[in-house]
């Protein structure tokens, strides 16, 4: 029986190829599988479309694949893992952990697709396969740093402490010794005191003894007479206006007097 192929096959040969099979194989296997039809002209013309509809598909696929291929190969990933000694892992980085970082950074590719013999249970370096389509692969680098498990965390706070408390303790004994040489400075400052006091005192009793500011008071006392002396004469003067005031009084009421007689 003849029959047309609809993909490839790695013994009969590739898709859209007639070639001649037994009547059983045929209807047993390759025609229920969908991996044959029965020559004839209407599945020789659909086989054909299907033929150019599959190459646009096959193009496409490749263009999109080499895309891929230009933005990611040669690329380097870090991930980080708690480790034991040794630079051993507590655990594994799977297939699973490198598509979602991968994700992570913008890159869509299935695990499928990653060539690895074995899941990653060491630091260090490794080269990861990429089969993207068909014949377009790419390499990328995973660097596998370890991180510190909780117990080296606690070690580590541990000695960060004793270490803050050696530092307040060395700035505690500074401070000690600040406070006991303070006493010398006081006393300079009180020695300091009474030395200013003491010129302060100097200089007030040349103040007091200056000659210009004692005269001026005694020539003011010098003056004083002269003011009373003017007075007493104003008093003396007194007497005799109350006379004259005394005898126009007089005279007016013996004007008056007569006047009425």
């Amino acid at each position: 029986m003849e029959v047309i192929l609809k993909e490839n096959h790695p013994h009969l040969g590739e898709r859209g190829k007639v070639v001649q099979v037994a009547d059983g194989y045929a209807r047993n296997y390759l025609i229920p599988k969908n991996i044959a039809v029965l020559n004839t002209p209407g599945n020789k013309a659909s086989i054909k479309a299907e033929g150019k509809f599959e190459e646009i598909k096959l193009e496409k696929e490749t263009m999109s694949a080499e895309q891929i291929k230009e933005k990611i190969d040669g690329k380097e990933f870090k991930v980080e893992a708690k480790v034991g000694k040794e630079g051993k892992l507590y655990g594994s980085i799977t297939k699973q952990d490198i598509e979602d970082l991968l994700k992570e950074e913008g890159f869509l590719i299935d695990k499928k697709i990653m060539d690895i013999e074995d899941h990653i249970r060491e630091t260090g370096s490794y080269e990861i396969q990429l089969n993207l389509f068909k014949d377009v692969k790419a390499h990328i680098k995973l660097i596998v740093e370890g991180e510190a498990s909780e117990e080296e965390e606690e070690s580590q706070e541990v000695k960060d402490e004793s270490a803050e408390e050696e530092k307040s303790s060395e700035e505690k004994e500074e401070s000690v010794e600040v406070k006991e040489e303070s006493p010398e400075v006081e006393e300079v400052s009180a020695s300091e005191e009474e030395e200013s006091s003491e010129e302060v005192k100097e200089e007030v009793p040349e103040a007091e003894a200056s000659p210009e500011e004692k005269e001026e008071p005694v020539e003011v006392k010098e003056e004083s007479p002269k003011v009373e002396e003017v007075s007493a004469s104003e008093e003396e003067e007194s007497p005799e206006v109350r006379e004259e005031a005394t005898e126009t009084e007089e005279n007016s009421l013996k004007e008056e007097e007569s006047e009425g007689s």
